[in-house]
């Protein structure tokens, strides 16, 4: 690989979008996992690209090392199929450096480069507000990725260039790395525990790395109406239904992210999403009680 291979683009999500723009058509499909990043699900779906779990498709996107919501590393198997087609692959690495045991697996372009589109962005290492991100693509894609980014934005941000050009220069962006990794994870051991101390019902997907967990419930419910009572409530959470490619399954689900709360007030938000619970699911008994007085009819 050369330095000429690597496209600078305005952040992770730009560079999807230069990919799915040289690759896909309407009507085309792309491969995902069952539940994946929202903001790609947009994308494919405003380009008429259809989203599907079948390992069958016009493309794959994939996220190695670390997912997101489950903030686990990619399904073994799920992976090895992928790569074993002849589809071209989005590999979206966004996260690939922030795993909890510091391992930073190969990147995909390096086992099959003819065929992957490997993304990568400074957003979650550094810092989100520089908006820069890369793209490694085949060579025989090169100049219709250029052309395309040209007519998105002339060029990435220069400003924001220059400046991570002067940190990463004279700061030592491995120990940075180390302490993000150690941050993170007492955030996320934290999170975990205090899930399982308020809500203690609720399957809660083991973190590897990332900023989130995943949490499914043991009830199916508006999960729009749970996040309005969780708001009234003083906290928050990502819906699971924005994550999902295909129809929603039985059960409730969301995302809690850590990435920009203090370790000592996750216990706090968590307490405070339990109290939402409850009124919550008060709330739809209170419903299905009426309901059924109402269906009775007089006596």
């Amino acid at each position: 690989m050369a330095a000429d291979d690597v496209i600078v683009t305005s952040g992770a999500q730009q560079a999807i979008a230069l990919a799915v723009d040289v690759l896909l058509s309407e009507g085309d499909t792309v491969s995902v996992d069952a539940e994946s990043y929202p903001a790609a699900l947009d994308l494919f779906r405003a380009r008429g690209v259809v989203p599907t779990t079948s390992v069958a498709a016009s493309a794959a996107y994939v996220m190695p090392g670390v997912t997101n919501p489950r903030s686990t590393g990619a399904d073994p198997a799920r992976l090895a199929a992928i790569l074993d087609s002849d589809m071209p692959v989005i590999a979206d690495e966004a996260y690939a450096e922030l795993r909890f045991d510091g391992v930073v697996e190969t990147p995909l372009v390096a086992a099959r480069p003819e065929r992957t589109f490997h993304v990568g962005t400074f957003s979650k290492t550094v810092c989100p507000g520089f908006r820069i991100g890369w793209l490694v693509a085949p060579r025989a894609y090169r100049d219709d990725l250029l052309r395309l980014k040209s007519g998105a934005d002339l060029q990435a941000n220069s400003l924001s260039q220059t400046l991570l050009a002067e940190m990463v220069r004279d700061w030592d962006y491995d120990a940075h790395l180390v302490r993000a990794r150690a941050v993170y994870s007492r955030r996320a051991d934290a999170l975990v525990r205090a899930v399982r101390r308020w809500l203690p019902s609720f399957d809660v997907t083991e973190p590897e790395g990332g900023f989130s967990v995943f949490v499914e419930a043991d009830a199916a419910g508006d999960e729009a109406r749970l996040l309005r009572t969780a708001v009234n409530h003083g906290t928050a959470f990502d819906p699971g239904q924005l994550f999902r490619a295909e129809p929603a399954p039985s059960r409730l689900s969301f995302r809690l992210c850590h990435s920009s709360t203090r370790l000592r007030a996750i216990d706090e938000a968590i307490s405070r999403l339990a109290t939402a619970w409850n009124e919550f699911r008060r709330g739809a008994s209170d419903s299905e009680s009426a309901w059924r007085t109402a269906s009775a009819g007089p006596l």
